[in-house]
């Protein structure tokens, strides 16, 4: 399967491969090492963010640059219509971060370019611009990320305005409640809120007994971005659907209630909160599927499968509580005293967002000094580098990444130089480090440290100050 995307270029689907295809004339550069070394460039620059895939393999052919992604483990983004709205909720949150990323790194607002990753309940991004990769068929993000969760809300193939009800998959009055709203939100951080708080409401009323379906024969198929394949969960959901919204009814008014109160409090909060109602057996065969695929995912969030005691239900919800009715530091605290290694990974996301948004960023610097670059990066980008020296000084830590932004800020060349080997480096780290290296008038070591980082721009700049 063959499909046109970016202007001149096309995706091509072959087993389990994915080929994007460009002409080298529609490229910056035609030198594929040099395309390679930009494109690791930009993933450092990101932090390897996980919402981006990596092709396995390049090549120049026919004059045409041809990136290869491995799609076995992926769902394409029809699937996505097949989920529970519940289950939807997550995927439309990734893809509401990924937009919220755009302003550094531009991506391809098309329903093929984005894939579904169930083990890290992720939606992924193919094809994002690089230094010699553009994105030609720009688009605002908000309206994107809009238009992509109404296509997977809805049968239609495109957006042209407002969809009717009966191009809903799901035409009862949660969905269409939630796709007003959706239309009305003129702002990413809004979105952000409202899809969380959704989010919120559907796992804590959330029925403890549901019928248990039986397990779909796509699941087993290889990855397709055909929608034929997907056509049968969907109208198998349709008719679950209507067997259970006399069942669901009245239930639905009380939470929409709720969840009406809920997110004129969660306004200025960005988190999510697990289900604490989850089956063991349903959580043991959830971490059995993760260990077999992503046995680092399950590393990385090793605290979100355990057990919670009644104590340390009650303890997170009041202090969620707390943090919605706009008392930040009294859920600061009563997280604190739970304690940040005994917290859940989606707990500790809850108490990360809370110092970013009281200005308490040091203290997440000293807790988990795995974000430091990505922040820094981010507080760089928004022109906020001055607010490192103050973070520097109530850190009890240190974090080679502050550390050398605040000696560069500080023009502490030989500081610099001294850090240039503790921290990844990227286009700008290159440039301040060859800028440190002139000012100290060490010309050959710039020339040299240009050359080894591969930068033709930087060691053209050198010449000019050596001549």
């Amino acid at each position: 399967m063959r499909v046109n995307i970016n202007k001149l270029a096309n995706i091509e689907i072959e087993d389990n491969t994915l080929k994007y295809r460009i002409p080298i004339t529609e490229l910056n550069q035609d030198d594929l090492n040099i395309i390679e070394k930009n494109l690791k460039r930009k993933i450092q620059s990101i932090d390897n963010d996980p919402h981006y895939l990596v092709p396995f393999e390049m090549q120049i052919l026919n004059a045409s640059l041809i990136l290869y992604y491995d799609m076995e483990k992926y769902k394409s983004f029809e699937y996505l219509r097949s989920l529970e709205f519940s289950e939807q909720l997550k995927y439309f949150s990734s893809m509401i971060q990924i937009a919220k990323n755009s302003l550094h790194t531009k991506t391809l607002w098309n329903k093929y370019n984005f894939v579904l990753d169930e083990y890290e309940d992720k939606m992924k991004v193919v094809i994002y611009e690089t230094t010699d990769l553009k994105i030609y068929d720009i688009k605002d993000s908000l309206i994107g990320v809009k238009e992509l969760i109404l296509l997977s809300l809805t049968k239609l193939t495109h957006i042209y305005g407002k969809p009717r009800r009966t191009d809903f998959i799901d035409p009862s009055d949660e969905i269409i409640q939630f796709a007003e709203t959706l239309l009305q939100i003129d702002d990413l951080e809004d979105l952000d809120h409202f899809v969380n708080t959704k989010m919120i409401q559907s796992e804590q009323f959330e029925p403890e007994e549901t019928e248990v379906e039986e397990e779909k024969v796509t699941k087993d198929k290889k990855w397709s971005l055909k929608l034929k394949s997907n056509k049968n969960d969907i109208k198998k959901r349709e008719k679950k659907q209507q067997q259970q919204k006399k069942k669901k009814k009245n239930n639905s008014k009380k939470t929409y209630i709720i969840l009406g109160s809920v997110i004129i409090l969660a306004i200025g909060l960005n988190f999510a909160l697990t289900s604490l109602n989850d089956s063991k057996s349903d959580e043991k065969n959830k971490q059995n599927a993760k260990k077999q695929y992503h046995a680092e995912v399950l590393k990385k969030n090793k605290l979100d499968h355990k057990p919670l005691s009644q104590d340390e239900k009650d303890k997170l919800f009041d202090a969620y509580q707390t943090a919605l009715i706009g008392e930040n530091q009294k859920a600061i605290e009563s997280l604190e005293n739970i304690g940040y290694d005994n917290l859940r990974s989606v707990d500790q996301q809850v108490l990360d967002n809370l110092y970013k948004k009281t200005d308490q960023i040091y203290k997440l610097f000293d807790k988990k000094p795995s974000l430091v670059k990505g922040i820094v990066n981010e507080m760089l980008a928004n022109n906020k580098g001055d607010e490192l020296l103050k973070i520097q000084e109530k850190m009890e830590s240190k974090s080679p990444y502050v550390d050398f932004e605040v000696a560069y800020i500080n023009k502490d060349w030989k500081k610099v130089v001294e850090l240039k080997d503790e921290v990844d480096l990227n286009g700008r780290r290159e440039k301040q480090i060859v800028e440190a290296f002139t000012s100290l008038k060490k010309y050959k070591e710039a020339k040299d440290f240009a050359q080894k980082v591969g930068n033709p721009v930087l060691l053209e700049e050198i010449k000019a100050f050596s001549e």
